[in-house]
């Protein structure tokens, strides 16, 4: 009675064991990374044991109870917000209300907002307002990215501890959770069927299946037929080819239906799919760690690199903005500037690498730190050259959206470097968030200023004063008018200034466009930009 006793004892003890070990997993899952850091160290993800069939059930059907009747209004909301329309007056309610989403279901998973999480919703909001001020495509663009980036650095800094992150690790995290993102765009849809308990029922999942397996067969016989059958009898080609073809050419209404069920199926991927994604925690922990390696072989190579910088800025200071070194004949600076601008504006983003790289992995030493303080002193230096460059290029060539996109890096890259000088003297100085916080403030500025606009009012600033000289741009240089109709609707008052200091309008194609975008633009997809351009398009036609 004894041993079966101790024996009993012993199988008690080894369920309860087992019981809280598995309750100390699930907990683990469910809390972020600063708790309980030392169990989730020693229980990597890839450990855990295989969930069954009934579990993945029972998660999938929990999911859904949690999150989806969200998940479906904010599809809704996402194909009514987005559809045929992403740059209209409901793009900004469409930012808004996908960061509200995700307050929400966080709110659920019992995740609250952290400090600095405002500054990740009022950017991608003022996004969404720059989006429908403008017209311009490429500003439409990277602001519909910025905003995906930006509620994705949201989620990441919600569900991490990203204070220890680096650039390397944070790059790697976002696509992690854009790869992420893909798998997980079938997701709602899993769960719901799981909902529904539709798995239960084999007979009528086989049932299913064989009828898919069915039409697949069928497809390619029945094309098959209808050619060979078209071939034969000209009659049949006429009746079930040519005019079917015809009739569902002039559908309008199958397309549009088509479109509107692939914007719900990327509504209820990015937005109950994500969600699914963030509350796995599926990243690695990210450890924070001081440099490692000896500084020594840094200072060999970075020292050599310095000398070659420093003869570098010598000869820009002595032979581009001093004027002191002749060029060739027929090789004007214009040219001169062109040549070495790529190229300079490469090793500006090389240098920051760099230092950037041997601050990470490197240890603490004087030597070093003076060694890189000379490299981005010289950065610097190159990033003025590339800047006065571009500028001589400008005076001769005038303005184009590529060229404003350089000289706003330029500018974006000093404001850089000075954060990586802070990074090298003070460590504990948080460069990635500096760096974030400079990025998105530089772009909002560029996105509010309508590169296009700054275009034309720039290349027409000689034309339109009335035959006096511009002191800019070179005298004996003419802007391409040609090329500033096509440029965007945010272009259009200065083209219309233009417009009316000529007898007959220039280009009649690019009011055109403009007329016809007013006439099809409704409440949802009213945008102040091209709103703004039909009126002109409207009055100039008169």
């Amino acid at each position: 009675m004894t041993g079966y006793r101790s024996r009993d004892m012993n199988m008690e003890h080894n369920y309860d064991t087992g019981k809280r070990e598995r309750s100390e997993e699930v907990i683990w899952v469910g809390r972020s990374d600063t708790e309980d850091k030392g169990a989730a160290e020693s229980k990597p993800q890839e450990s855990r044991p295989q969930e069954s069939g009934p579990q993945k059930l029972q998660e999938r059907q929990g999911r859904f109870r949690q999150f989806g009747v969200a998940g479906i209004l904010y599809a809704l909301f996402y194909a009514f917000c987005l559809y045929r329309n992403t740059a209209g007056i409901t793009y900004p309610f469409f930012v808004a209300g996908t960061f509200w989403f995700y307050c929400f279901c966080m709110k659920k998973s019992e995740v609250p907002l952290k400090s600095g999480a405002v500054f990740y919703i009022v950017t991608a909001v003022l996004l969404g307002i720059s989006s429908c001020l403008s017209g311009d495509e490429k500003i439409l663009f990277f602001n519909r990215l910025g905003v995906l980036l930006l509620a994705i650095g949201f989620l990441l800094h919600q569900y991490y501890e990203d204070a220890a992150w680096g650039f390397t690790y944070y790059l790697g995290a976002l696509g992690r959770v854009l790869g992420g993102v893909i798998c997980e765009l079938f997701t709602p849809y899993r769960d719901f069927l799981a909902y529904q308990k539709l798995e239960k029922n084999q007979q009528q999942k086989k049932k299913a299946q064989y009828i898919l397996t069915g039409l697949a067969a069928a497809v390619p016989l029945l094309f098959l037929a209808v050619l060979l059958l078209s071939g034969a009898d000209r009659m049949f080609a006429y009746l079930f080819t040519e005019e079917l073809l015809d009739w569902l050419a002039e559908i309008e209404w199958a397309k549009q239906l088509l479109e509107l069920a692939w914007m719900l199926f990327l509504g209820g991927g990015l937005g109950y799919g994500l969600i699914v994604r963030m509350n796995r925690r599926t990243l690695p922990i990210r450890e924070r760690k001081d440099g490692q390696w000896e500084p020594l072989t840094a200072i060999t190579a970075v020292s050599l690199l310095a000398v070659v910088y420093i003869l570098f800025c010598g000869v820009q200071v002595v032979g581009l903005f001093g004027g002191q070194v002749s060029l060739p004949e027929g090789y004007s600076y214009a040219e001169y500037a062109r040549e070495g601008f790529f190229q300079l504006l490469f090793v500006c983003m090389l240098n920051l690498a760099l230092v950037l790289f041997c601050l990470s992995h490197f240890g603490t030493s004087r030597a070093l730190q003076g060694i890189l303080t000379v490299i981005s002193l010289c950065t610097y230096m190159m990033i003025a050259s590339s800047a006065f460059r571009m500028i001589l290029y400008i005076r001769c060539y005038y303005l184009s959206f590529l060229r404003i996109l350089v000289l706003w890096a330029l500018a974006l890259l000093a404001v850089l470097m000075t954060g990586v000088l802070l990074r090298i003297y003070q460590p504990e100085f948080r460069l990635f968030y500096f760096s974030m916080i400079t990025v998105s403030i530089f772009y909002l500025v560029l996105s509010f200023a309508k590169p296009d606009y700054l275009i034309a009012r720039c290349n027409l600033s000689g034309v339109m004063k009335e035959g006096q000289e511009s002191s800019f741009f070179e005298q004996d240089t003419e802007p391409d008018v040609r090329y500033l109709y096509w440029l965007s609707s945010d272009a259009a008052p200065v083209l219309y200034e233009y417009e009316m200091m000529q007898e007959t309008p220039v280009r009649n194609y690019y009011w055109d466009e403009q007329a016809e975008v007013i006439e099809n633009m409704g409440i949802r997809s009213f945008n102040l930009s091209r709103y703004r351009a039909g009126r002109y398009a409207q009055e100039i036609k008169r």
